[in-house]
């Protein structure tokens, strides 16, 4: 993302399409300040809210639950697991399939709205638990491979918002 300095001291950011089945964020203009309060009410979280379940509230917003992820990370696994693909490039299929087939599970990438991560690990999202969330120790087991993997032990899994609903 980029963004421009006004005459009068307004920053105005430039958001990057960063998925071309979704439409395109190029050419849209959003004041750096609106953007910044809308991330602060949408910082990830422990536990999902009750406004936030499915369940409860009929226009639930879209989150994940997983590990935020920075594409460093991913390339640093990607290189210690052999996983790049022939052009030495992330290829996040192979990641998520590869971390599917040490957790048997089933795993999603998404893209969550967050100031540290580009990426995400997801198990399932507020909407799909109910199908695909596991009984508790299993889903600890399954989180754990993923953290041990990812190097990240010390990473809780977290409720994110999906940044592009």
């Amino acid at each position: 993302m980029s963004f421009t300095i006004l005459p009068n001291g307004t920053r105005l950011l430039h958001p990057t399409r960063d998925d071309p089945s979704r439409p395109s964020m190029i050419g849209r203009v959003v004041p750096l300040p609106s953007l910044l309060e809308f991330m602060e009410t949408r910082r990830p979280m422990l536990h999902l809210r009750e406004d936030c379940d499915p369940r409860r509230t009929k226009k639930a917003p879209v989150l994940h639950f997983g590990f935020g992820c920075s594409l460093q990370q991913l390339f640093r696994f990607s290189v210690d697991r052999g996983i790049l693909d022939r052009d030495e490039y992330i290829s996040l299929v192979d990641v998520k399939k590869y971390l599917e087939k040490v957790t048997n599970a089933t795993l999603h990438i998404r893209h969550p709205i967050s100031y540290e991560y580009d990426i995400m690990i997801a198990r399932y999202s507020n909407y799909s638990m109910e199908h695909e969330q596991y009984e508790d120790e299993h889903e600890r087991k399954v989180l754990q491979t993923i953290q041990r993997e990812l190097k990240i032990e010390e990473q809780p899994a977290l409720w994110y918002w999906n940044r592009n609903k």
